[in-house]
């Protein structure tokens, strides 16, 4: 009868003892996955900026402002400008339109019935121009006009024209955009630092008399902060790594249905997005452990239970 009593309560402790284990396990696992649930939104929004950005510039150096030159300008003279243009800061690409080439372009925005040179009696009165891509970064019209006044010093140049109230509406809605998406980035930040420091906050909590018995055995409050402060940061990195597994096959899945999206993507700035989910894993997990772990050691034995 004993032995059968001693065997039941061996039995049953070692349950208990599985049962704790597997609940610490699930608790453990459930903690890395909201974490890694909420850096996953929060870096998602981040590719969402860059890319919106990238998008952005991409829109911007599609803008050209056409450079006339004056008739009887000598060949060499428009080749040294041209030459000129090419090496300039602002310039992304500059291309030459002879007459020849201007008239072609001409024609092909006339009805095929219609003979353009036929319509001036054979004469071609469209001057030679240069038609110049500008970067991204100088598209803004105090830019483009300090631009034109420089191209216009040149004796050859006649005119700069370009669409200035199109590239003002381009810029108001790529501004405005890009405020939103800040304001929407700082938001979520504030969100996802709020529900990883409940998360983390409450996993201390089921701890507290695990800190409580710690404190009247004498040890110190470092040395009962680290264990907690590690295992949070551990906890970070894992959900980190585990949003990024999420971003890369979701991105992945966006550029196997979308691939026009390929041409907008910058895989530098994809890493330096997914190297700061991590960074973001670590200092939340990390401060918000502290804080929480700080609080209990503070309390007194009669608060624990409130």
């Amino acid at each position: 009868m004993n032995y059968t009593l001693k065997t039941i309560i061996l039995v049953a402790m070692e349950w208990k003892s599985f049962n704790n284990t597997w609940r610490t396990r699930i608790s453990y696992f459930s903690t890395v996955v909201s974490i890694s649930l909420v850096l996953f939104v929060v870096g998602l929004l981040g590719l969402v900026v860059i890319n919106a950005r990238t998008l952005a510039d991409k829109v911007k150096e599609h803008f050209e402002c056409s450079v006339y030159i004056k008739d009887g300008a000598k060949e060499v003279e428009i080749n040294q400008f041209k030459k000129y243009l090419d090496v300039q800061d602002y310039v992304l690409e500059a291309n030459l339109i002879d007459q020849d080439s201007a008239v072609a372009i001409m024609q092909s925005e006339l009805k095929d019935d219609e003979k353009f040179l036929e319509m001036l009696d054979g004469k071609n009165p469209l001057p030679v121009s240069i038609d110049v891509r500008i970067k991204a970064a100088y598209t803004h019209l105090d830019s483009l006009k300090k631009i034109e006044e420089q191209m216009l010093k040149n004796p050859i140049v006649t005119s700069v024209q370009y669409d200035k109230g199109n590239l003002q509406f381009v810029n108001d809605n790529i501004n405005r955009i890009g405020t939103w998406l800040l304001t929407i980035t700082v938001i979520l930040l504030i969100i996802a630092i709020a529900l990883i420091n409940n998360t983390l906050r409450i996993k201390v909590y089921s701890q507290r008399f695990v800190i409580r018995t710690m404190q009247l055995i004498g040890a110190k409050s470092s040395f009962i902060r680290r264990p907690f402060v590690l295992g949070a940061v551990v906890q970070g990195i894992l959900a980190a790594l585990l949003a990024i597994i999420m971003m890369m096959g979701f991105l992945s899945f966006l550029l196997k249905h979308f691939p026009e999206m390929e041409a907008i993507q910058n895989f530098e700035q994809n890493a330096m997005i997914y190297l700061g989910v991590i960074g973001i894993g670590i200092l939340i997990t990390w401060l918000s452990t502290i804080i929480s772990v700080s609080k209990f050691l503070r309390m007194k034995t009669d608060e624990l239970y409130y």
